[in-house]
């Protein structure tokens, strides 16, 4: 039995329907040092009368290990595997 290994795939060709993804980051906005890293995320839309407005959002922990959701500009992304049974 054979598996195809993920690879990344522009951030053009992600879905934007608010599964979550891995994307690839090239840098951090708030830390200088940290260059490309990845990170857990998805698309997120906010269509309120007073806001509308669409971007990434880097779901779950920081690298201080705290809890953080954030907005990422990610270059590239690939599929979350899929759960084994």
């Amino acid at each position: 039995m054979s598996t195809i290994a993920p690879r990344w795939r522009p951030i053009k060709s992600a879905p934007k329907d608010g599964r979550h993804l891995i994307l690839c980051c090239l840098r951090h906005k708030n830390v200088r040092d940290l260059g490309p890293y990845t990170t857990y995320g998805k698309w997120i839309r906010i269509h309120t009368p007073q806001m509308r407005r669409s971007h990434w959002e880097s779901v779950g922990f920081g690298y201080l290990n705290e809890p953080c959701c954030r907005i990422v500009t990610p270059t590239h992304w690939m599929p979350l595997p899929a759960p084994k049974l």
